[in-house]
């Protein structure tokens, strides 16, 4: 996996933010999923799918509007908004999106990788 830095930058191709795009609806899809199958915040909390749905989509998200995701302010940001934060999860799904941007997601191992795009 390619040295993950500390803030990941939007590509400037249009196929890699369009894979990019129709990965955050699959983690928002992922998202809402984890929430139906326990609609308790407080415990939906503990389950490491939701965090992994929730770090993804909330990285990606931000990478995409901003134009850049930074560590650090996120995941900060994360930690305001919810009583529960895993810093393992978190860093897992910071490599993989960067990843996906670095090299199309060819050093991931495992995972679905990014969608095919016109």
């Amino acid at each position: 996996m390619p040295e993950t830095p500390t803030t990941i930058i939007r590509p400037n191709d249009n196929q890699r933010k369009a894979q990019l795009d129709a990965k955050l609806t699959e983690y928002q899809a992922r998202l809402e999923t984890a929430k139906e199958r326990c609609p308790n915040p407080q415990i939906r909390e503990l389950a490491s799918d939701y965090w992994d749905a929730y770090y993804k989509s909330k990285i990606l998200d931000t990478l995409l509007k901003t134009g850049e995701a930074n560590s650090e302010a996120i995941f900060d940001d994360t930690i305001k908004d919810h009583t529960k934060a895993v810093p393992r999860i978190f860093q897992n799904a910071f490599n993989v999106i960067n990843g996906y941007v670095a090299d199309g997601g060819k050093s991931i191992k495992g995972g679905t990788g990014l969608p095919e795009t016109d």
